[in-house]
């Protein structure tokens, strides 16, 4: 193998970044668009979907998805612009923002409460396939989703373990596929309802909360931001940041919200047929569509689900190297299959997925905050590389004892704020600036200013910057395309 091989191999399963060329700069922006379409029109969207069509109407569904997907992702998004022009992964930045330790701890907590969509979508194959082979004649019990769903989880690891390449094809197939289940399911939709019919439909279970529209904001914007801990990898194989950044908006924003949208569109339409909410979109295929057409685009939406499991366990994969670099990329992807088998057999992120995403709000809200805040304000979108990687012992980004203590009050005031006016557990209102922001976008608004405001200060920005003091601002892989 060549030199050129083994850093090109490094780069797709490793941590080095990958550099301005067209053996690691593979993903155009079609291919960034299907990739993270992926992404959106996986299950999880259905499960979103589903759960606010039990609080919102039709057009409440509508302008609560939109609006949140679109400002929530020209936000939130803008960290694939430094992944891209660097070629690195934005977990390598997290360590000038947490400190050495601090990075590895705040990845863990992210990365570990982000893989619950995996067992969710692991979940949803199984109950696919139950489907399947109930219609054949073989009816299976809720004991066996579990064991169905790993059947999902293993083959998502086999296709992860082989590379972006193979993601890329794989994404290529399946999400024409699903593409047309929702083109499916747009037409069960309004064979079974007008728009005006669909205007009228009442959501079942608004009644239960205190303010629902805001509540489903929030859960939106959540939802939103809970992908940054898999905006680190991909990013970095776009031919140029535009391609990255818009790439993701269309994907995760704009896409994501369609598919959600319709996902809360057919729970309104089952639940006033039938009186009962489902988040399972082979309920709604098979109740819309009848048993032929139901159950195959149930079978398209199961395989798919192997693709969308592959590209998650793919980047965080790569993206977990940073704990230990020498690890093996195969054998941290197994260990990741592992932890999503066992949130998969407990259960417990689907019976609870409201208090998952209020979770989710809470570690991810004062994360990206300061993660954009530090890279666009505070350093002027320079970045120590050789600190960065810890090149020849480079190590300004260690601070004090592996944290930055500005950070880490920061991100404390984030919890604190966002804890103050949203109840999690039983997402109860606490605070009147929830009605204006949510607790997601509080937390995030508190973050920022405490962090810049930090920043200000001439003896913090000394301790916050350790690099000003040198000519080691290094834009190496800068690929100079601005969005």
């Amino acid at each position: 193998m060549s030199s050129n091989q083994q850093a090109t191999g490094e780069a797709f399963f490793g941590t080095l970044p990958t550099l301005n060329n067209k053996d690691e700069r593979i993903y155009s922006f079609w291919d960034m668009v299907w990739i993270t379409g992926g992404y959106a029109i996986a299950s999880w969207c259905y499960v979103q979907g589903g759960w606010l069509s039990s609080m919102l109407t039709f057009q409440q569904l509508v302008f609560s998805t939109f609006f949140v997907f679109i400002l929530g992702g020209l936000f939130a998004y803008t960290i694939t612009i430094m992944a891209c022009r660097h070629g690195m992964d934005v977990v390598f930045f997290m360590r000038a923002v947490f400190g050495e330790v601090g990075m590895k701890i705040m990845f863990c907590l992210i990365m570990l409460t982000g893989m619950g969509y995996s067992a969710i979508n692991a979940q949803l194959y199984a109950n696919s396939f139950i489907k399947i082979l109930g219609a054949a004649g073989l009816d299976l019990g809720p004991g066996w989703v579990p064991w169905l769903g790993a059947t999902c989880v293993l083959l998502g690891t086999a296709l992860a373990i082989r590379g972006p390449i193979a993601v890329k094809w794989a994404t290529r197939i399946m999400v024409p596929s699903l593409l047309a289940v929702g083109f499916i399911i747009i037409i069960l939709l309004f064979t079974n309802l007008t728009w005006n019919g669909l205007d009228n439909l009442k959501p079942i279970e608004a009644s239960y909360y205190d303010s629902p529209y805001t509540i489903a904001v929030e859960w939106n914007l959540a939802y939103v931001i809970a992908w940054i801990s898999v905006l680190g990898v991909i990013p970095r194989y776009g031919k140029s940041e535009r391609i990255s950044y818009w790439g993701h908006i269309i994907g995760f924003s704009v896409i994501m919200g369609i598919f959600v949208i319709l996902g809360g569109m057919t729970g309104l339409v089952m639940a006033a047929k039938t009186g009962v909410i489902s988040l399972d979109p082979t309920d709604w295929l098979i109740s819309l569509g009848g048993a032929y057409l139901g159950l195959m685009s149930v079978f398209v939406v199961a395989l798919a689900n192997v693709t969308t499991q592959a590209l998650d366990l793919y980047s965080v994969s790569v993206s977990t190297k940073v704990l230990r670099p020498t690890g093996s990329f195969k054998w941290i992807c197994v260990g990741l299959s592992l932890f999503v088998l066992a949130l998969l057999f407990w259960g417990g992120i689907w019976e609870f997925y409201d208090s998952f995403l209020g979770i989710i709000g809470v570690i991810s809200g004062p994360t990206l905050a300061l993660i954009v805040t530090d890279y666009y304000l505070v350093r002027k979108q320079n970045i120590s590389m050789r600190d960065a990687y810890m090149v020849q012992g480079n190590r300004k980004y260690f601070y004090t004892g592996g944290f930055n203590l500005v950070t880490v009050v920061c991100f404390l005031a984030g919890i604190v704020a966002y804890l103050m006016c949203y109840d999690v557990i039983n997402s109860v209102p606490k605070q009147k600036i929830f009605y204006v922001c949510t607790a997601t976008g509080w937390s995030i608004i508190t973050t920022s200013i405490l962090y810049y405001a930090a920043s200000r200060i001439p003896v913090l920005r000394a301790y916050m910057v350790p690099e000003d003091d040198s000519l080691n601002k290094t834009n190496t892989f800068n690929m100079s395309n601005d969005v």
